[in-house]
């Protein structure tokens, strides 16, 4: 059995992948990126690019995603598509340090009810 704190990290995750992960999956996987760079090479780049999202609202400490901050993902995700997901992307690195400078907060939430992990 997992320690508690452990668990309720894997449920946030999961809260959290569910929000990111439709986001992900409604960009166009080719758009107007650079069709002369490797499937192989945008795959592991949209991977990572997915992890560092997932990562970001983690660092918050909570399941939730309030309206305004999933707006913004949306069109940071849609944008940073476009660049093939680049790893120097610049409003990625600003995310994540926002991200991690917030902390957690409960306010207006989008997805599933959190009740399991403390935020409802």
């Amino acid at each position: 059995m997992y320690p508690t704190g452990f668990r309720i990290n894997l449920l946030i995750r999961e809260e959290l992948s569910d929000i990111v992960r439709p986001i992900f999956d409604s960009v166009r996987p080719n758009g107007h990126r650079d069709q002369s760079l490797p499937e192989v090479v945008f795959s592991n780049r949209r991977n990572r690019a997915y992890a560092r999202v997932l990562d970001a609202l983690f660092s918050r400490g909570v399941p939730t995603v309030p309206e305004d901050l999933r707006t913004r993902l949306e069109s940071m995700i849609e944008t940073w598509s476009t660049q093939a997901f680049d790893d120097a992307f610049q409003p990625i690195q600003d995310f994540e340090i926002q991200r991690a400078r917030t902390g957690s907060g409960c306010g207006g939430t989008v997805g599933r009810s959190s009740t399991r992990t403390g935020c409802s």
